[in-house]
């Protein structure tokens, strides 16, 4: 499980009122996330996620948590298989 304490995410414009949304599925997303070792990260930059125009809420936000999940992965943190 990935613990977030806070997860500031920025869209562009054209998403508009999904953001929120979008976030929201981000953090439960990553909440469900398992992981083999502990480790604490104060911040954490991921780089911007590019995806389809046509893409829904559920695609973006996946595109997003594997960005997290592989910056995290980057920090010494494995994914549970």
């Amino acid at each position: 499980m990935v613990t977030v304490d806070r997860l500031r995410v920025r869209f562009p414009r054209a998403v508009g009122a999904r953001a929120d949304r979008i976030a929201w599925l981000v953090a439960d997303r990553l909440a469900a996330s398992p992981v083999e070792t502990s480790l604490e990260i104060k911040r954490l930059v991921v780089p911007a996620v590019r995806v389809p125009a046509t893409a829904s809420d559920e695609d973006i936000a996946e595109l997003i948590t594997a960005a997290v999940q592989m910056r995290i992965a980057a920090r010494g943190a494995t994914p549970a298989r």
